[in-house]
């Protein structure tokens, strides 16, 4: 892996398993697993902050994907996380893999407790940032005040600082990009696709 290719260069590839075309990118440094990043509802490879990547990929083998139905890949969205660990697995099956490191943000930390309990020989260590348990009876992810913001069929700016950042002042302020949720958001922009 090269350190020189970073989120913003990466080249987008495939992967195919079930007929299903899995889009992805890997790159960064050497490491003994690659860390596997497994996103947000509605996330794609390209919502992830461009700043928080290339600091993992520095000193680790990065692999962002999109699982079925999401952004670059084929197939159909499943309607429940257990299937989107089906994917993920399968995914990983597809590029041979046998050991991995996960990140599972948000409902991405549900996918990846089901594809751990699934099929813990292939997860070393696994990393949950924002997330819950995963479900179960009666359980409804995001309060009422979420659920309707986070369906829209485009979020923009305003919606994604407030499902994405603190409330604070300082956190969600749009002002002239200068505070770390428009910064962020800014720096998503950047992605360029390399020939080849």
């Amino acid at each position: 892996m090269s350190t020189s290719i970073t989120h913003e260069t990466a080249t987008t590839k495939f992967a195919e398993a079930d007929g299903v075309h899995y889009a992805y990118r890997r790159f960064g440094g050497p490491s003994d697993a690659p860390l596997v990043f497994c996103h947000r509802f509605r996330g794609t490879m390209d919502d992830w902050d461009p700043a928080t990547i290339n600091g993992f990929a520095r000193e680790r083998d990065v692999i962002l994907f999109d699982n079925a139905g999401v952004g670059l890949s084929t197939g159909v969205v499943p309607n429940n996380a257990r299937g989107m660990a089906d994917h993920l697995i399968a995914f990983l099956g597809a590029l041979g893999l046998s050991e991995v490191d996960l990140l599972g943000f948000s409902m991405g930390g549900y996918v990846a407790q089901f594809a751990v309990l699934k099929s813990p020989h292939l997860f070393r260590r696994i990393i949950l940032a924002g997330t819950g348990p995963g479900g179960g009876e009666r359980y409804v992810p995001g309060g009422p005040d979420i659920r309707p913001i986070a369906s829209r069929p485009i979020l923009g700016l305003e919606e994604q600082l407030l499902l994405f950042f603190t409330s604070s002042k300082r956190s969600r302020s749009a002002d002239q990009g200068s505070t770390p949720g428009a910064r962020s958001m800014g720096r998503r922009r950047f992605r360029v696709q390399p020939s080849g």
